[in-house]
């Protein structure tokens, strides 16, 4: 599915606006707006027809919307605070910036931009009068744009060219808003200190203004910092003219070179569509990083924290929403693991008692060959066992087999060295096993219990040398009467 994205840049003396679309492919600007503004001193004066006429040239149906609106209505402030949660960072951040700040914190709204975290969190805070985002706003609602970004100023430049393209980690990039510029100081590929100041009427004069305002805010950077700015680099974007003398004498300057941006190119994620060329690139760079931001998913300070309660709310909550769901993935994996040990557990219990159960059946059935279901069988040969003896004649009971073993012991002398190991006793039949010292004591024995009356017939089943080869096992079979 493709998506389509528009980057409207709100400038005092113009507004730019940049058409993205892309899809499998990649994207590419597929159309351009611009249309000047009138400078008289009112707001917004001139915007709504500007609006008009974009809507008129650009479908924006299913389209999202990025804007930036002039950031000479801006305040910048450097903060540090104890906390790295967003949720309690947005909490203090209007009593830290009061005392700083001419106008009451509620009639501002306030984002951050971090640069830094650790123990502590250093910000780039900033502040905008209530009433200026709200008439923004309301021009936008009025042609049907609902933003999902509403920030200030060419502050989207800068961040495009720090994640985008090749810049340096120290870095100056100033950048022209028609009538206004802004430098930013980006340290270790983080925006540091940002500064707006108006351009000069001739082009001599602003080559000096911008001069000017690069010592002073540099000298309020390293004061602030406590540490020697040397830029690696400087960049300049969106400047229409006058472009080869400014960078010459910041190139004087800080004996480093200075590079003319162009997001379009450096960034090597827009092109133009077939067939489309763009002319006076310089006015949409600032257009075209809105709709970077958005597509590349940058964070950037936003104004417009109402829009989307949910979204804001799961980014304050972030942190604790991962660590709960980490929590509740590893309950889950060692729910289951339980679970696949305690099964693995009773399968092994379960095969040890087939065990036990497969030699009970074997010693009490020695008969049975072939043996699948040993309780099974079990209980179905017990259940015959207690037919039979329910059948039997209860008026000539069989012998006790105590009294069996009694007898036993009469008929065999005291001379005959024999040791009975097991007695197994049927319905009609007796199973014994035991070892004496020789084969005769064998025979002995069994000549011995043939002469009991209860006793049909004395066989003797087996008789061998034991592994020692001092002792012969026997087993010998007997059929009572």
């Amino acid at each position: 599915m493709s998506r389509s994205l528009l980057g409207i840049d709100i400038r005092k003396d113009a507004i730019a606006a940049v058409l993205v679309k892309g899809g499998i492919k990649g994207y590419y600007i597929d159309d351009t707006f611009l249309a000047p503004l009138q400078i008289n001193g009112s707001n917004n004066n001139g915007l709504a027809e500007a609006l008009e006429g974009l809507i008129q040239k650009i479908d924006l149906s299913n389209t999202i919307c990025t804007v930036s609106f002039p950031g000479d209505s801006i305040s910048y402030r450097n903060l540090r605070v104890p906390f790295k949660e967003n949720r309690k960072i947005r909490q203090v951040l209007p009593f830290e910036l009061e005392p700083m700040l001419p106008i009451p914190v509620d009639d501002l709204v306030f984002d951050y931009h971090i640069v830094e975290t650790g123990d502590t969190s250093r910000l780039l805070a900033a502040a905008a009068q209530q009433s200026i985002v709200d008439g923004y706003l309301q021009a936008l609602s009025t042609h049907g744009i609902d933003p999902v970004l509403l920030t200030a100023g060419t502050l989207p430049t800068a961040l495009s060219l720090i994640h985008l393209a090749d810049t340096p980690e120290n870095v100056l990039i100033i950048s022209s808003g028609g009538v206004q510029h802004t430098l930013f100081v980006v340290a270790n590929r983080k925006v540091q200190l940002s500064r707006s100041f108006l351009r000069s009427k001739t082009p001599l004069g602003d080559a000096q203004n911008i001069l000017m305002n690069v010592q002073r805010t540099l000298s309020g950077f390293e004061e602030l910092s406590q540490t020697d700015f040397i830029p690696q680099a400087a960049i300049l974007s969106g400047f229409e003219s006058n472009t080869e003398n400014i960078s010459n004498r910041i190139a004087s300057m800080f004996d480093c070179p200075v590079a003319v941006a162009d997001l379009i190119d450096d960034t090597e994620v827009l092109q133009p569509a077939e067939n489309f060329s763009i002319t006076n690139r310089e006015a949409f760079q600032n257009a075209a990083a809105l709709a970077l931001l958005e597509l590349e998913g940058i964070p950037c300070i936003n104004f417009h924290r109402h829009r989307s309660v949910l979204k804001q709310h799961l980014l304050d909550y972030k942190p604790r929403l991962i660590r709960t769901g980490c929590l509740v993935a590893l309950s889950l994996i060692l729910m289951i693991g339980g679970v696949l040990i305690d099964g693995y557990a009773a399968k092994r219990q379960i095969r040890e008692l087939d065990t036990q159960i497969m030699d009970i059946f074997k010693i009490s059935f020695p008969a049975a060959q072939s043996v699948k279901y040993p309780a099974r069988e079990m209980e179905a040969k017990l259940n015959e066992l207690k037919k039979d003896l329910a059948g039997a004649d209860q008026s000539d009971p069989l012998p006790r087999f105590i009294d069996i073993l009694h007898r036993m012991s009469e008929l065999i002398a005291g001379t005959i060295d024999v040791e009975f190991t097991r007695f197994v006793s049927g319905t009609d039949d007796i199973t014994i096993t035991g070892n004496t010292n020789d084969f005769n004591a064998v025979d002995e024995v069994k000549n011995r219990l043939e002469q009991e009356p209860w006793f049909k017939k004395v066989t003797i089943s087996s008789s061998n040398k034991s592994k020692s080869g001092d002792r012969v096992e026997f087993k010998l079979k007997i059929q009572l009467q």
